[in-house]
């Protein structure tokens, strides 16, 4: 009976909101707010920047949002249990490691956790740059 009830709300806020529900769980430094961007821009929605984390907490309508959560902020349980809410998933990840692990060194100890300083942008930047020399 559970189930069905969460079918025919999703069904009922897809025809009267017309807005798709899309959950990005994503590991850090990986894009995954670039992409979180991206699709709300392309949905004409907005979005929800990791609800989950303490410092950004926000409710918000699983039904009717597009939002980003890091993979650490809960459990993989809780996150199956948060994905079956959506209407898509989305698993996002960094191929190149060695750059994630330096973006996230210098996101606290260059940046003090400010994640859209325009320092870290412009050192990582200048790093791309300077690999792309060699």
């Amino acid at each position: 009976m559970k189930n069905i009830l969460e079918k025919l709300k999703r069904l009922f806020y897809k025809v009267f909101y017309k807005k798709e529900s899309i959950l990005i769980i994503a590991t850090v430094r990986s894009g995954g707010t670039s992409l979180l961007n991206a699709i709300g821009e392309g949905n004409k929605q907005e979005v929800l920047f990791e609800p989950h984390t303490p410092m950004y907490k926000k409710d918000y309508n699983p039904y009717i949002s597009i939002v980003k959560n890091v993979v650490q902020n809960m459990s993989i349980e809780e996150h199956v249990e948060l994905a079956k809410k959506f209407d898509k998933v989305v698993l996002f990840d960094r191929r190149e490691i060695t750059e994630q692990a330096s973006s996230y060194w210098h996101l606290w100890k260059k940046n003090e956790g400010k994640y859209k300083s325009d320092a870290q942008r412009k050192a990582i930047y200048a790093a791309k740059a300077e690999k792309k020399k060699k």
